[in-house]
């Protein structure tokens, strides 16, 4: 299951669907987007700052709000961010697992039979500056 806060912003919800969207098209399987508000499911992917125990390896004051840190916590995944990120932190994991996105038209999504979470995973990133634009 894919996990959201029952508060959650409108750019973390959008993050849930793409990574949803994202899995299926490569797994053709379609998980479940949740809120924290449900009971704990086995194997979550947990995105931004959720009552989940699994967050409390994650301090959210160190994160910018574009930054993010993409975390595992025994069985589950944390990717964690404010504001835009979490999004941000749900394409980095998308491309470690192989995925490209080039332009808003063009991706590239590798067929899977599984998708693997290693036992150990650690992506952090912050930018420098905040300012983003396409030309």
């Amino acid at each position: 299951s894919i996990v959201v806060s029952d508060t959650a912003s409108k750019s973390t919800q959008y993050a849930a669907t793409i990574l949803q969207a994202r899995l299926r098209d490569a797994l053709g399987v379609d998980l479940a987007v949740i809120t924290d508000a449900t009971e704990k499911q086995p194997y979550e992917i947990i995105l931004g700052k959720t009552n989940r125990d699994a967050c409390s390896v994650i301090d959210f004051s160190l994160l910018d709000s574009e930054s993010f840190r993409v975390q595992n916590a025994g069985y589950d995944l944390v990717i964690a961010g404010n504001e835009r990120g979490v999004l941000y932190g749900v394409y980095a994991y998308l491309e470690a697992l192989g995925y490209r996105f080039y332009t808003v038209d063009v991706e590239r999504i590798p067929a899977a039979e599984d998708i693997f979470v290693p036992s150990s995973i650690e992506l952090t990133w912050t930018p420098a500056f905040e300012y983003r634009e396409t030309m």
